[in-house]
C-alpha cells in the first residue's frame, strides 16, 4: 500500500509491548534487532535483523507475505525494514535516538560490492515509547543519545560542505540552510542539562524533521558530507581492528568538529564552531585526543583516515590534500 503523507511522529508514555500489540495486523511481520527481539516475538511473527546485507531484504521479501512491517530497534533494523517495505505499510519503533535516520526513506544496504544508500520507503508512523528509553542504562542512554545528537549537527558540516563547492563561503547561507539544527545547537548551549526525558522529547522532535527534511528535499545533501566520507574510513578501521566502540554519530562528530573550524577558518568568523565545541563538551561527545583515544580512534589513526580522503570534493578532502595536520592540535585542545 503506497502513501504520500510524510510520517507523523507519536512520542508514547506506554510500553513498547503494549505500542507494539495495539498496531499488528494479521498480515504483519515485526523486524526486530537481537535486543528487542524476545519481547516481539511473544507478540507475533518476528523476524531477527543483525545486519543490513542485501541476503537478508531478499531472505525477507520472498518468505514472508505482508501488507505491514512493524520495526523494532536501531538504525540497522530500520534500514532493513524500509528496504523490505516498498509498496507496503510501515510503522517503526525506535528504540534508541542515535541517527537522523529514524523517519527517512533511504536505507544503507550492504551488497556484494559494497554498501549503498538507496531510495526505500518511509513509514507511517514514527513511535517512541519513553519508557523503553529511560529504561536503558545510564551508559547506554547517554552513548546512543550522543550519537543522536552528534548525527543531528553534521548538517551543519554537509552545508558548510554545500557552500565550499558552490564557492560561496557565506556564514550566512549555512544558517539560512538549516535554521532547525541550529535551534537545537541554541537549546543545547542554553538548556541542556542532562540526558532525561525533557532531553530524548527535543532530541526525537529533532531527529524526526531532519528526516522529514531528507524526504522534502529527495537528497541527502544537507545530512551527509565530507564528515561521513572520514566516518567510513574510521569505521572500516575499527572494524578492522575489532575496536567497534564508537558510534555513528561520535565518529561523524569528529568530522563535523574538523570541517567546521576549516570553514570558520576560511571567514575568519570562529563564532559556529565555538558554540559547536561547547555543545559537545556539554553533551560529553568526544571533542579532544584523550576523548577520542577513549572510543578507540587515535591522533595518528585520524591523520590516516584523513588521509585516505584526499581526494573525495570536500573542505576536508581538498584542505588535507593541500596541508599538514597540525591545525588538529588546535581542533582537538581541551576548553577549560
Amino acid at each position: 500500500m503506497k502513501h504520500n503523507k510524510l510520517p507523523s511522529l507519536i512520542i508514547s508514555s506506554e510500553s513498547l509491548k503494549d505500542l507494539i500489540r495495539s498496531h499488528l495486523s494479521e498480515s504483519s511481520i515485526i523486524i526486530s534487532d537481537r535486543y528487542n527481539y524476545p519481547t516481539s516475538k511473544k507478540i507475533g511473527k518476528t523476524t531477527l535483523v543483525e545486519s543490513s546485507s542485501y541476503s537478508i531484504v531478499k531472505k525477507i521479501t520472498e518468505n514472508y507475505k505482508y501488507t505491514r512491517i512493524l520495526a523494532v530497534g536501531g538504525c540497522t533494523v530500520l534500514d532493513v525494514a524500509r528496504a523490505c517495505a516498498i509498496g507496503k505499510e510501515l510503522i517503526v519503533f525506535p528504540t534508541i535516538l542515535s541517527t537522523t535516520c529514524i523517519s527517512n526513506n533511504r536505507s544503507r544496504i550492504h551488497f556484494d560490492t559494497g554498501s549503498e544508500l538507496i531510495k526505500t520507503n518511509s513509514p507511517l508512523k514514527t513511535i517512541i515509547s519513553m519508557p523503553t528509553l529511560l529504561h536503558s542504562s545510564e551508559d547506554e542512554l547517554t552513548r546512543w543519545t550522543q550519537s543522536g545528537f552528534g548525527d543531528l549537527f553534521a548538517n551543519i558540516s554537509a552545508a558548510m560542505d554545500i557552500q565550499y563547492k558552490l564557492n560561496i563561503l557565506s556564514i550566512e547561507q549555512v544558517k539560512e540552510n538549516i535554521p532547525e539544527v541550529l535551534d537545537a545547537l541554541k537549546w543545547v548551549l542554553l538548556h541542556y542539562t542532562t540526558y532525561d526525558e525533557q532531553c530524548l522529547n527535543k532530541l526525537a522532535i529533532y531527529l524526526h524533521n531532519s528526516s522529514l527534511n531528507v524526504i522534502l528535499r529527495d537528497n541527502t545533501d544537507l545530512s551527509a558530507g565530507g564528515e561521513h566520507h572520514l566516518y567510513n574510513k574510521l569505521y572500516d578501521y575499527q572494524k578492522n581492528n575489532e575496536l567497534i566502540s564508537a558510534t555513528h554519530g561520535q565518529i561523524v562528530g569528529i568530522g563535523t568538529l574538523i570541517t567546521a573550524y576549516v570553514f570558520c577558518k576560511m571567514i575568519e568568523n570562529y563564532e559556529l564552531y565555538n558554540n559547536l565545541k561547547q555543545a559537545f563538551k556539554k553533551l560529553l561527545i568526544p571533542h579532544h585526543y584523550d576523548g577520542l583515544n577513549n572510543i578507540g580512534i587515535p591522533k595518528q589513526v585520524l591523520i590516516n583516515a584523513l588521509s585516505d580522503i584526499s581526494d573525495k570534493s570536500s573542505i576536508l578532502g581538498d584542505f588535507f590534500s593541500q596541508n599538514d595536520f597540525s591545525i588538529l592540535d588546535e581542533i582537538f585542545k581541551k576548553l577549560s
